[in-house]
């Protein structure tokens, strides 16, 4: 769209040289007097060019400025390195305002049914939160013919109200994708990225609801030794956290995958806990599931200091 003289300085250099020598005469004094506007029309040319053209500041949401910015400030891991686990937050993203008795709903497969879930029922008991736990274990979003997360999320939120969800889920999608209309499409096919995309976006929709006034904080899958677990899983921990990133919604996200590879980039065996020097097995017996302490500052904790600020909850 064209801009208006009266806006645009080259416009408006323009502007005032047609209307300062519009005019016609002869003799002497004309011949001065054009002199004189020239002197004046270079002064002005000099002003303009020194004069920034003055911008419009974006108007604030007004449904958006009263709620609190959720921080990252959890440090974890071994005290030498002051390891964080990322929660990957987006700057413009804002949780809805918590108006009652804060509410939230935790759901995901077995480590959020068995680890996690519990952990934060604890950490939350003295807060005075309402707090639910729906868990399946196994459960994925690449398997709805044995557990459909989807299809449950409107008698959950029916059910709990809650102002918050916690998510875990991601751990058991390294599979092929069953499609609903049968069929399934293995990890290695380009269309299994782009179908998982879209259950994570259905994920989120659902889980903040149509007017965006639910929060959502997603804990990541953690990763797991073996080579095809470590590409997959790294494709599954990226996928879910651009969906994120490109939501436009108050969804966070807690970066598990990368919180639990090591300096060299593999998973982690061992863990220093947090204000301790002592190193112990980050593994359980099995060498796959993490153990108590390190689902709790790695996963649990992170998870919780979002929920705090979502819910408008002093941590202390």
């Amino acid at each position: 769209m064209p801009r208006h003289p009266a806006s645009d300085p080259v416009a408006r250099k323009r502007l005032v040289t047609k209307t300062w020598f519009d005019g016609h005469g002869t003799g002497w004094f004309n011949t001065a007097v054009k002199i004189l506007r020239l002197s004046l029309l270079l002064a002005v040319v000099s002003a303009c060019a020194h004069t920034p053209v003055p911008t419009t500041a974006a108007p604030s949401d007004p449904s958006t400025d009263s709620a609190p910015l959720p921080r990252r400030d959890h440090d974890v891991g071994d005290p030498g390195r002051r390891r964080e686990t990322d929660t990957h937050l987006n700057g413009l993203k804002r949780c809805p305002k918590v108006a009652g008795k804060p509410r939230l709903v935790a759901i995901g497969s077995s480590t959020m049914a068995s680890v996690i879930g519990p952990m934060m029922e604890r950490l939350l008991k003295p807060k005075d939160v309402y707090f639910a736990l729906w868990g399946r274990a196994s459960s994925s979003l690449v398997r709805p013919d044995f557990f459909d997360w989807p299809s449950k999320m409107p008698l959950i939120v029916k059910k709990h109200r809650p102002h918050v969800f916690v998510i875990s889920l991601g751990t058991n999608d390294n599979q092929a994708l069953k499609l609903h209309r049968g069929g399934a499409i293995r990890p290695e096919d380009p269309r299994w990225a782009v179908h998982f995309a879209k259950r994570v976006d259905e994920m989120l929709e659902l889980a903040v609801g149509p007017g965006r006034d639910r929060g959502v904080i997603w804990v990541g899958p953690y990763a797991i030794k073996g080579d095809a677990s470590r590409v997959i899983g790294s494709r599954i921990n990226t996928i879910i956290k651009e969906r994120i990133d490109a939501f436009p919604g108050p969804a966070f996200y807690v970066d598990a995958y990368t919180a639990t590879l090591d300096a060299a980039g593999k998973p982690i065996t061992s863990y220093t806990p947090v204000g301790t020097d002592k190193v112990v097995d980050a593994r359980g017996n099995d060498g796959i599931h993490l153990k108590t302490v390190v689902v709790k500052e790695l996963l649990t904790l992170p998870a919780l200091d979002l929920a705090w600020d979502c819910l408008g909850i002093p941590k202390s």
